[in-house]
């Protein structure tokens, strides 16, 4: 961060003074730098101390917090600026203990709120089993209240308990006997709506009665289920709804195989719950929420912001029943664009309006209006394909449509037809339902079935707008595959909708106003009439005073577009690892294409001439194949032979078992991942062969893996989505080569540089990582230095101690780390 330093100091607002209470004492914790060393201490039992790094950036996260609330005291409403921390942590930092350190430090001595988010499951467990108790374990020594920090994820991904016992009915044949009409009869009664309001409020005993009943229904229903529904149901009835610890279970704990049909039947979106469900009092996600609201550290996932950003709702920042947030970490922060991206992307093709439409006539008591509906999108349909066709012409893949063309013409007024009327029809019969209140449990599944409808036609509609004309920032492409064709739009540019909807916090509004608008949105069923959706005013939720969290973004790789992405202007920070020695003691291979001594032949590699020369993939293989062989030789196996392609994967498996003495397995052979890592861990001297998909994630630490063998960059091919990506950058809104390959190049030296990461896993780790890519060596006729993407990969090569270019310096270098390793 920047030399000056920020002395850490208590919020000005409601929230922070109301949650005081532990700053007041005297303790021997009087800063996050003090915490972290005790929380090291404790983890270590008082045998070690904080890394470089961890410490590093631990006084920068602390820097940032305070500066956000010193200038939210002195700044005018709404005009404080966003302070922000960029980092590259890379593996060994110690980065999660280093930056929950000052969160949990500013929770118990300002009362300051952090929201935690993070793409991987298995990183939010460690964050909240392990690294929180080590701090909670400090602050309690130190004399402080320990910070409460919960996991919060989003409804579907708990058990609903009303839906799961609707499904009961569901599965259950009620005509086979009378006990089967029992069973239903009793679930009927037992999800009927509250209509008695002091009912409601004595939770706690209502809550033991509806899990005893519910218990007692699911044993009933044993032999009338199949046996996968009945374990999933067993499972959910008990632990799935077990609240008592101190994480509320989701269905990532479900030890077995979740068939789809059985997690939709079993859960429930937020947007579908009934406002006076009976059930409420022993609801996971109901329950998790509210543990959000009480807790200093919430831990969540990138789903959330993204959904937040791309809806404009205030599903976690802002969020009434959460409550204020001061301060936003984002760990694997590189991944945050393209998840916003995606939430902000729809497709409208055939299949999904006839998967619409065939639900609509299920849903239709009147017959004669289902028939209507389900002719009405079979013209829409027929006229989509017929357009669309027209467009696409015979080419597969992608076709981005060009900024004068109207893709949907051929097909608006029909659809347009077809989603009014029925929209009306559904609205009709959901209002016939009456209310809530009255409705049985019956009707009520119903009535969400008719609004989860009437949704996806809001949904499909506001895809249509968005690809009907061209707007800067929005990506519009046909899609053909095997499938059929398919109309798609996606938001490119999502800094600014990051930074007005996730980045900034605001004061509540009048609620007033608010349940008035919501009560508008739910009488119209989400369909607007406005073909200009996104010059919509500014939401309801977003009228209050602003304020500006601060906002923490690290990650082992961030590419180096990744500012710009995010909308953060600040310097990215490199922090130290403990893997420093290790890559330093540890070789970077890539060829070079020269007709000098030790230079790959071009003719070899290449097609045309002088500078003119190109890499031809063809030649490029099958002198792979005959390089990696010579390295793995060298090298006596221990090597991973990381593929941008299947097809090249699956010819480098097959070259390699036979040229080769020692075991090679591939990730297209019968036993799954966990097999077949444990095949290639269990010898040293084995080959592994696998595409993209363990460029990450694969952790193999050990003299099992010193060589890991990449054939190429892994660029993504050309697409609509990164092309305009490039547009954006570009001074005339019409990309050259040039922001293309800012784009392009920046995306693939983040899982470049995740793939090199697979070769060292522990401080003693080290050996080789080749890339028989000739675009990257400085000395190679392929390379271009003044390309945006050379700085990129240059980033990549700098921490390795040696750096070579011929095959036969390589070759050379790995067979004496063998010998050595021989030697030990």
């Amino acid at each position: 961060m920047a030399a000056t330093t920020v002395t850490e100091k208590p919020s000005t607002g409601a929230q922070a003074t109301s949650a005081v209470g532990a700053g007041a004492h005297t303790s021997s914790i009087e800063s996050s730098s003090d915490l972290l060393a005790a929380a090291v201490d404790h983890k270590l039992s008082a045998k070690g101390s904080p890394r470089r790094g961890q410490q590093d950036l631990c006084d920068d996260v602390a820097d940032v917090m305070s500066t956000s609330i010193t200038n939210r005291s002195t700044a005018v409403t709404g005009t404080a600026p966003q302070p922000a921390l960029l980092g590259r942590a890379k593996t060994g930092t110690g980065k999660s203990l280093g930056y929950l350190a000052p969160a949990m430090f500013h929770a118990a001595k300002y009362g300051h709120r952090t929201v935690v988010s993070t793409k991987d499951l298995a990183l939010q467990r460690q964050i909240v089993d392990q690294d929180a108790p080590h701090i909670n374990a400090a602050l309690d020594q130190g004399g402080y209240d320990k910070s409460a920090v919960t996991v919060l994820k989003g409804f579907s991904n708990y058990v609903c308990p009303r839906s799961l016992m609707l499904s009961v009915t569901d599965a259950i044949d009620t005509t086979a006997s009378t006990k089967h009409s029992s069973v239903v009869d009793g679930i009927e009664r037992l999800t009927a709506p509250l209509t008695n309001d002091d009912e409601a409020e004595s939770s706690d005993g209502y809550a033991a009665f509806v899990k005893g009943r519910m218990d007692k229904f699911v044993t009933e229903s044993q032999g009338l289920l199949d046996e996968p529904t009945r374990d999933f149901y067993t499972w959910a009835t008990t632990t799935g709804m077990d609240t008592s610890g101190p994480n509320v279970h989701d269905l990532s704990d479900y030890p077995h195989a979740l068939p789809t049909p059985v997690k939709l039947s079993a859960t429930q979106q937020r947007t579908d719950c009934p406002a006076t469900c009976p059930l409420a009092a022993i609801c996971p996600p109901n329950i998790s929420r509210q543990r959000a609201a009480d807790a200093e550290v919430i831990v969540t996932n990138h789903t959330f912001l993204a959904i937040q950003a791309a809806v404009d709702a205030p599903v976690i920042v802002s969020n009434k029943t959460i409550g204020p947030i001061d301060h936003l970490i984002i760990d694997e922060a590189h991944e945050l664009p393209a998840i916003t991206r995606k939430q902000a992307s729809g497709a409208v093709s055939s299949q999904i309006i006839g998967k619409l439409a065939s639900t609509v006539s299920k849903l239709l008591d009147d017959d004669e209006a289902a028939d209507k509906a389900v002719h009405a999108s079979s013209v829409v349909r027929d006229l989509m394909r017929t357009h669309l066709g027209q467009m696409m012409g015979e080419e597969t893949g992608e076709l981005t449509i060009d900024e004068d063309s109207d893709p949907t013409e051929g097909f608006r007024a029909s659809f347009d037809n077809w989603a009014t009327t029925t929209k009306n029809a559904l609205l009709a019969q959901k209002n016939a339902l009456g209310k809530s209140e009255t409705m049985s449990p019956v009707q009520l599944r119903r009535s969400d079935r008719l609004a989860s409808a009437i949704r996806q036609l809001a949904e499909l509609r506001g895809v249509l707008i968005q690809a009907t004309e061209h707007r800067p920032g929005r990506a519009r492409w046909i899609a053909k595959d095997d499938s059929g064709l398919s109309l798609n739009t996606s938001a490119v540019g999502v800094a600014k909708i990051l930074g007005e909807r996730v980045f900034t916090g605001y004061e509540p509004a009048d609620p007033s106003e608010l349940a008035a608008q919501a009560a508008e949105d739910a009488q119209r069923g989400d369909i607007e009439d406005d073909e200009d959706q996104e010059a919509r005013d500014v939401p309801f939720w977003r009228q209050g005073n602003s304020y500006p969290l601060s906002v923490t973004c690290v990650s082992a790789t961030l590419p180096g577009t990744f500012p710009r992405d995010i909308g953060l202007d600040t310097d990215v920070i490199d922090y130290a690892s403990v893997f420093d020695d290790a890559y330093a003691a540890s070789a970077f291979f890539s060829p070079r294409v020269s007709n000098d001594d030790g230079g790959v032949d071009p003719d070899k590699l290449c097609r045309g001439f002088g500078r003119r020369k190109k890499l031809d993939y063809a030649k490029h293989r099958a002198w792979s194949i005959e390089t990696m062989t010579e390295l793995i030789r060298a090298n006596g196996g221990s090597a991973l032979v990381l593929a941008t392609s299947a097809q090249g994967g699956k010819a480098y498996a097959h070259a390699l078992r036979s040229a080769l003495d020692v075991p090679v397995y591939d990730q297209w052979s019968s036993a799954g991942a966990s097999v077949l890592r444990h095949n290639f861990t269990s010898n040293e001297s084995s080959v592994l062969v696998a595409t993209r998909g363990m460029m990450t994630g694969l952790d193999v630490p050990g003299d099992a893996l010193s060589l890991v063998i990449i054939d190429r960059i892994p660029r993504a091919p050309m697409n609509a989505v990164d092309n305009a990506r490039a547009d954006l950058i570009s001074s005339d809104g019409v990309s050259g080569f040039l922001e293309q390959d800012d784009v392009y190049g920046s995306d693939a030296a983040v899982l470049l540089e995740q793939a090199a990461g697979r070769l060292i896993r522990s401080i003693t780790d080290t050996g080789m990582v080749a890339l028989l890519d000739p675009r990257v060596s400085p000395k190679s006729d392929l390379t271009n230095k003044r390309n945006p993407s050379y700085r990129y990969y240059k980033q990549i090569i700098k921490p390795f101690g040696t750096k070579l270019s011929s095959t036969d310096d390589a070759v050379s270098w790995l067979a004496g780390q063998f010998s050595q390793r021989g030697r030990s």
